[in-house]
């Protein structure tokens, strides 16, 4: 089982592994039938209705050394982690040395190169890291919270009151449908002529004083340019284009995952970026596995995400359609405080998008590890958002009505819809008017939102307390898997699935192509 109290390699952090060990201790001294170990460890968390202490047996499956060292590939060490996986199950359970089919074939070895890695197949089904974060000390995902009776318990406690606030809100907003009626013909909306929002910062990048640039909300917290970001014409007088390599850092945005807030820009991209941040409130990429929240560009398109551990313990979005280049584009995302994927909005140029959800597994805290406040254009590690331009960046610190959000884009049409007459609005514009109604003016609203966002936190401090320890958790469709030639994490050659060598026993006609037949096929 190759236990050991620390990851390994250069770092060696120590990792909490220990409930493994000790249940491995309790199961020998209850004489758990040996078939019964095995399955468990190999795939407890596949068994129907897996308790918390079948998911924790399959520890076994992710004590492999790991690594963080700066430079390393994340896909090469994830690759030599699923290898070890495959070895070890090999070495232990079938008394065989498998690894030599891990780069070709040899002559007279039943084990074949293609075989080794539809057994890979089996144990790479789980969304992992390839590096652990160096600036955090949270576990690489997939991740089991520790929990004791007590603790489940108030897990218990914490977690209804935050549903039955949740289940509330639609029964609220109905019951302000006569506030909202008698507001819509009153003066104070149609007199309106602006919208006011709580805003924390805006940077509008028309002059520079040393490397300061004005927040004309707050012009005592301004922004801070760096390195060779320049100003240049914007989408309206002056914008930044970005190095790549700088940043741009503002002096606020540390916001929890239970605190909805909303940011708004104009970007302009010179490419198809592959990858790219745009902005991000977070120490690193994978050094401290990406903890916070993030804008990029990836293969042209805009992805939103709140993120404990990337990629098993976030909440993303990602649009449908690449961003135009070389052109102005209006960008709004929000967070609600869900912690959910439907919770985050994107919106372009004043009006709603398509959008699919990436990730939606997000159950700790995006704050700690540094890089406390908001960095535009660049990010340690990672690819920035090089010969990109920002224009007109806005922090607001709650979730904006959906016609806020237009009144960032086009303020014009935001105060017409406004004040336009009852009798002209349709079911669409209605809708929009009583979101605005509820975020911006009903008090019975805004404490249960307010409620709502307690119980949350409550709920996120106790649950962040809680130890975790790593495990395996099967993602619901397969990850796709390649013969790799020399053994090498970029040399992908023939699609291969799930499967066991053919000079071994055959695989059971009615299991599962997943470990749990494994298990099955192995007792």
């Amino acid at each position: 089982a190759r236990y050991a109290d620390s990851f390994g390699f250069q770092v060696d952090r120590p990792w909490d592994m220990w409930p493994w060990r000790d249940w491995v201790i309790k199961a020998y001294n209850d004489n758990m039938p040996f078939d019964e170990f095995i399955t468990w460890q190999l795939a407890g968390d596949l068994l129907p209705n897996a308790t918390d202490e079948q998911i924790l047996a399959t520890a076994f499956n992710r004590l492999n050394q790991q690594e963080s060292e700066g430079g390393s590939v994340e896909e090469e060490y994830r690759v030599e982690y699923v290898c070890d996986r495959v070895q070890t199950f090999s070495t232990t359970f079938l008394g065989l040395t498998f690894e030599c089919a891990r780069c070709h074939d040899h002559k007279f070895d039943p084990l074949t190169h293609k075989e080794y890695y539809q057994f890979f197949a089996m144990f790479q089904n789980i969304d992992e890291a390839g590096l652990y974060s160096y600036f955090t000390t949270s576990p690489p995902t997939p991740a089991l919270t520790m929990q004791d009776a007590s603790s489940h318990q108030k897990l218990a406690e914490l977690r209804l009151a935050v549903s039955s606030l949740e289940a509330a809100v639609e029964e609220i907003r109905r019951s302000r449908e006569p506030a909202f009626a008698a507001w819509l013909n009153s003066p104070d909306r149609i007199g309106k002529t602006s919208l006011l929002m709580p805003e924390l910062g805006r940077f509008q990048f028309e002059t520079l004083a040393g490397d300061k640039l004005a927040n004309s909300v707050a012009p005592d917290k301004p922004a801070v340019l760096k390195g060779e970001n320049k100003l240049a014409p914007g989408h309206d007088g002056n914008g930044v284009e970005f190095t790549g390599d700088d940043s741009i850092d503002l002096p606020f945005g540390n916001f929890k995952r239970e605190e909805p807030f909303t940011v708004s820009l104009w970007l302009k991209t010179p490419d198809v970026k592959e990858r790219a941040v745009v902005f991000h409130r977070s120490r690193a990429w994978t050094d401290a596995a990406s903890r916070g929240y993030e804008l990029l560009i990836e293969n042209g398109r805009l992805k939103w995400s709140l993120i404990h551990f990337w990629p098993g313990n976030a909440a993303s979005t990602s649009t449908k359609s690449p961003l135009p280049v070389n052109e102005w584009v209006h960008v709004v995302v929000s967070s609600d405080g869900s912690s959910r994927a439907s919770g985050l909005t994107i919106r372009i140029n004043g009006e709603s998008t398509d959008i699919e959800v990436v990730k939606d597994s997000l159950t700790r805290e995006i704050t700690g590890g540094g890089g406390d406040n908001i960095a535009l254009g660049e990010r340690f590690r990672d690819r920035g958002f090089k010969g990109g331009m920002v224009d007109d960046f806005r922090v607001f610190s709650r979730r904006l009505s959906d016609l806020e959000a237009l009144a960032t884009f086009d303020e014009v049409a935001a105060s017409s819809l406004l004040t336009r007459p009852t009798e002209q609005l349709d079911e669409t514009q209605r809708a929009t008017l009583l979101d605005h109604f509820l975020m911006t003016t009903d008090d019975a609203w805004t404490q249960h939102l307010a409620a709502l966002q307690s119980a949350r936190g409550a709920l996120a401090q106790f649950n962040d307390g809680l130890k975790e320890i790593m495990v395996m958790r099967e993602l619901p469709e397969p990850k796709k898997a390649y013969v790799l030639y020399r053994g090498e994490y970029t040399q992908r050659r023939e699609e291969v699935f799930a499967g066991t060598p053919a000079a071994l026993s055959p695989f059971p006609e009615d299991a599962p192509k997943n470990r749990l037949g494994l298990a099955k096929w192995l007792t």
